[in-house]
């Protein structure tokens, strides 16, 4: 490999590690917002979700992208929730009490008003009219899903790699083993093997998480943090070495490409045929964006 060439390799590996090398304790300005995945989407929220012991509440404008429709009665202070099966529930700011066709319920807790807008638990909400609620630790993503949706497992094999990749970070990641218990920071990366969406590594700057993908489920298989030199401190899973040259990682270390996110822009960097390092940067409108094409589908 030519000189530069090597030289493009070891800055595009740096940066690809760059923001995990060094443990340390993060301000809640670091902590990774609430992101929404619907029926395979990512959708947009104007407002963060706001948590209530152990309850998620979401602004009630976000009820929309999930395929409900709602009315706002300003005088009593209260929402009607609506299905397309005309399901419907009644809730009022301030209150614990639901009313679901005629029927009276208990809330986890109640719904509450906050700068002007009404937040609603969002569990009892979707749950009550037919949808299931998933909520991913890894990467701190709350997934609704109709009873009636499916995830098509052929997406991953799409011949847009692009598109594939998109559907990939679209599954909810599980784990068969104790996950590292450290908080979720926003600085995520995406990692890929060149050419492929069935694996990839999610990183938010501090932990790293190697996820495989089967029949439509995302498992993660191995996690790490990295220390000084590059020594792995804190590991999980199949993860087994104490550094990078751990042959779990191997195929995330050099034939690869990284997606970025930063503030509200992707950075994509890849390495074409010749091992010249490449890089360009999009803005991110919804969480999918993150992830764009590349050139020769790298």
């Amino acid at each position: 490999m030519k000189k530069k060439n090597r030289i493009a390799l070891f800055t595009f590996l740096f940066l690809g590690f760059l923001g995990q090398s060094s443990i340390s304790a993060a301000d809640d300005i670091d902590r990774s917002p609430y992101t929404m995945n619907v029926n395979g989407l990512f959708i947009q929220m104007d407002v963060q979700p706001v948590i209530d012991k152990t309850s998620l509440l979401i602004p009630i404008r976000t009820l929309s992208s999930i395929g409900l429709t709602y009315n706002w009665d300003s005088s009593s202070q209260s929402v009607t929730i609506r299905n397309k099966e005309a399901d419907e529930i009644i809730l009022t700011v301030n209150s614990k009490v639901s009313n679901k066709n005629g029927i009276s319920s208990d809330m986890p807790v109640p719904v509450q008003s906050k700068d002007g807008r009404v937040l609603v638990p969002i569990r009892f909400v979707t749950e009550s009219l037919g949808y299931h609620v998933q909520y991913e630790t890894f990467r701190k993503m709350i997934f609704i899903r109709s009873k009636d949706y499916q995830f098509d497992t052929n997406a991953i094999a799409d011949n847009d790699l692009a598109a594939a990749r998109r559907a990939s970070i679209a599954l909810p990641l599980t784990a068969s083993f104790k996950p590292l218990n450290f908080s979720t920071l926003k600085y995520h990366r995406y990692v890929f093997p060149s050419g492929r969406a069935d694996t990839y590594m999610f990183s938010d700057g501090f932990t790293s998480s190697i996820v495989d993908i089967k029949d439509g489920i995302a498992s993660v298989v191995g996690q790490y943090v990295t220390g000084g030199r590059s020594d792995i401190v804190y590991k999980a899973g199949n993860v087994t070495g104490g550094n990078l040259a751990d042959p779990v990682l191997k195929p995330y270390l050099f034939d690869r490409v990284s997606f970025y996110l930063e503030e509200a822009t992707s950075i994509t960097n890849y390495l074409d045929s010749e091992g010249n390092l490449h890089a360009f940067s999009t803005p991110v409108t919804i969480y999918s964006d993150i992830i764009q094409a590349t050139p020769n589908n790298t």
